[in-house]
């Protein structure tokens, strides 16, 4: 029963992914533009998707990661370990934590734990690209410095699957670190 249960939801979300690419990156009716542009829009924006999302998650295990530090001492912080309705918590996590830049957040969960030069350097790329990706809607494709990882076009097979390792690896650690989950 429980493995119908999951063929039964994967093919929905098959379906549903399917109609979602179809109304994103369809080339409209009777368009001049050829099929190869949409493909490469649609390349583009799974990649950038991606890169935004994974730097949301560092962003939010960094916050966490602060958060259990500082708030170590609290009896309540210790019974809970989750924000619960408590509204010092929020407050500290949204518009304290909420406000820093991810870079700083990063430098403030280093004075906690000891994260690792690769971790480190894995994060800074992954900011890097997220400043390109989140700040520019036409990508350059001139400046192949900008859209560089690890010295490969993040919009290449191999540059792509070299961030996923990495970016995976990097979250993973902060995950650990966050002693929540």
């Amino acid at each position: 029963m429980l493995v119908k249960h999951k063929s039964r939801r994967r093919s929905r979300l098959e379906r549903e992914i399917q109609h979602l690419r179809k109304l994103a990156f369809a080339p409209p009716d009777h368009s001049i533009v050829p099929d190869t542009a949409y493909f490469q829009i649609e390349r583009d924006s799974i990649i950038r998707a991606r890169v935004l999302l994974d730097c949301a998650l560092v962003e939010e295990f960094a916050a966490l990661i602060i958060m259990n530090n500082i708030l170590t001492d609290s009896p309540k912080w210790n019974e809970i370990k989750f924000f619960g309705r408590i509204k010092r918590y929020h407050i500290f996590y949204d518009d304290i934590l909420g406000r820093l830049p991810a870079r700083y957040k990063m430098t403030i969960v280093r004075k906690f734990i000891q994260v690792p030069k690769r971790i480190l350097k894995t994060v800074e790329r992954m900011l890097a690209l997220r400043n390109v990706f989140a700040h520019v809607y036409t990508l350059d494709y001139t400046k192949k410095r900008d859209l560089a990882y690890k010295g490969q076009s993040i919009l290449s097979e191999t540059g792509f699957k070299s961030y996923l390792q990495d970016s995976t690896d990097a979250i993973t650690f902060l995950v650990k670190q966050t002693k929540l989950l």
